[in-house]
């Protein structure tokens, strides 16, 4: 039957009964073979089956054998420390009290042993963070319960407390009453109140007042506090804060307190004798006379943040014998606007700072004129020469005018290690009138065109560059707005760093 398989003439009778025979012996072979096959394949199921269950049981004999079972749990929470640590504020892990950490619930999930180490570890649950601005009852009472289970594993440590409240939550009074059954062991408050009725039925208040309790409530080891109010419309902040704080006493612990609201403050108590550190911010009305009696109540202050925006009211202090002296304040920013200059310039005049060594005033609108020769009988009446390391200023407009009183200004401050001047435009002669001890310098300049600034600034670098000893470093940066004519200056300063090597570090932007 060969000569079939390679032609097409029709087959005999005999030859077609032939290949009939031939399809059926085929056709049992193939079913034998198929079957054979399924039988394969179901083994090769069956035991890639029992692969998996043999790996299974092989990696539960393989992590008895682990050496993580091994480790104790001071390793493991050492471990985890460092990986939950914050990179922007890992505080000093040697001192788990001080430190600061994410999330741990990750490491939770390795193992029942894990989880129970990471709950043992009181550090970890000692930051409670409740936002209720917009929380329904039911969420409301969800963070609650988590929030509980936080300050349970906590042990007796100090909590830092984080709320964010809405006066028209019909829910703050459940947040309050958590609030006061933890203000002993709270060290740190931070408080947010969005006020968006007027009244807020003494919401304010209520976080450190209870109701329920035979006496007052006493925050025995809180230590730093800060309040903003923020609102849609004006409301009046005043009272709000004396009522939320009536008597000093009650925290006794108190070192760092910071304002925030739309509007100013009035006075109101404190132990502001005991404060370190004390910012008051956005200030937009505020009475003279309070905020003098704050400061001259403020003894021990070593840093001082005021940020004033409106139009000072009432009357300034009578000129006293005394000064208002801070003897231990080390660090001061005032940011203030045009329209209370005079206001800053006379608080200037008042102080005495004999220990100052960080200044930063900041116009955040409009010229500035009078505040270089206000600072620098300020560093004249302080007997601060040797002390001052860092000195930032922005004066707008009226930087370009104060050629002159900043020759003298720095005159006064022969120890300055950094400096920042911003403003719309320096005059050429100030920069060589800085002190040779400045390694850090900034210059920002928003005059939109190419002037002498640049010129001075480079003449200034090469100066500067030749009279430091080689193993001195200076960072010098220009900020100018762009023009087609800085290609050029570019050029000039990146040659000045490939001529200064190693002791000049120069950017421009």
């Amino acid at each position: 039957m060969d000569d079939l398989f390679s032609s097409n003439r029709q087959p005999s009778p005999h030859e077609c009964a032939s290949a009939q025979s031939q399809v059926q012996r085929c056709d049992e072979e193939l079913t034998s073979v198929e079957h054979q096959l399924a039988n394969l394949q179901k083994q090769v199921e069956e035991l890639t089956s029992r692969r998996s269950v043999i790996q299974t049981n092989r990696r539960k004999y393989l992590d008895i054998l682990s050496a993580r079972r091994r480790l104790p749990p001071e390793i493991i929470v050492n471990f985890m420390q460092l990986a939950v640590a914050r990179p922007d504020d890992p505080g000093d892990l040697s001192q788990p009290q001080q430190a600061r950490f994410g999330s741990v619930i990750p490491f939770m999930l390795v193992s029942k042993e894990w989880y129970d180490t990471a709950c043992s570890f009181a550090h970890f649950w000692t930051e409670l963070k409740l936002d209720v601005t917009e929380a329904s009852g039911g969420t409301t009472l969800h963070l609650l319960e988590m929030a509980s289970k936080r300050v349970q594993r906590a042990s007796e440590l100090p909590l830092s407390l984080t709320i964010a409240l809405s006066t028209s939550n019909p829910h703050n009074d459940k947040v309050i009453q958590f609030t006061n059954t933890i203000a002993s062991r709270t060290g740190a408050f931070d408080i947010f109140i969005e006020v968006n009725s007027d009244p807020d039925a003494g919401l304010l208040a209520g976080l450190f007042h209870n109701p329920l309790s035979p006496g007052p409530l006493v925050w025995q080891q809180l230590h730093t506090l800060r309040v903003k109010m923020g609102s849609q419309g004006a409301f009046c902040v005043d009272s709000r804060l004396r009522d939320a704080f009536p008597d000093p006493q009650r925290f006794p612990a108190l070192r760092s307190v910071e304002i925030v609201g739309p509007q100013g403050i009035s006075a109101f108590s404190m132990p502001w004798n005991d404060l370190s550190t004390l910012h008051l911010s956005s200030l937009h009305t505020f009475q003279i006379g309070d905020l003098f009696s704050i400061l001259w109540r403020c003894s021990n202050l070593q840093s001082l943040n005021l940020s004033i925006h409106g139009r000072p009211m009432g009357r300034y202090p009578p000129e006293v014998s005394s000064l208002l002296t801070l003897p231990r304040l080390t660090h001061l920013n005032v940011k203030y606007a045009q329209c209370n200059e005079m206001f800053v310039v006379v608080l200037l005049a008042w102080l005495r700072l004999p220990s100052i060594q960080f200044l930063t005033c900041v116009a955040t609108d409009g010229p500035s004129t009078s505040i270089i020769r206000s600072l620098t009988q300020l560093f004249q009446r302080s007997g601060c020469r040797e002390l001052l390391k860092h000195l930032e200023l922005d004066l707008g407009m009226g930087l370009g005018q104060a050629a002159v009183d900043l020759r003298s200004m720095f005159r006064e401050t022969p120890r300055l290690s950094s400096l920042k001047i911003s403003g719309q435009r320096l005059h050429a002669g100030c920069l060589s009138s800085i002190p040779d001890s400045v390694q850090d310098l900034i210059v920002e300049l928003s005059f939109p065109a190419v002037d002498d600034a640049r010129t001075s600034f480079i003449e200034f670098l090469r100066v500067r560059d030749n009279s430091l000893p080689f193993s001195t470093h200076m960072k010098a940066r220009l900020d100018i707005v762009d023009s087609m004519d800085t290609a050029s200056v570019r050029g000039n300063l990146e040659a000045l760093k490939a001529e200064s090597g190693s002791t000049l570090d120069v950017v421009m932007s």
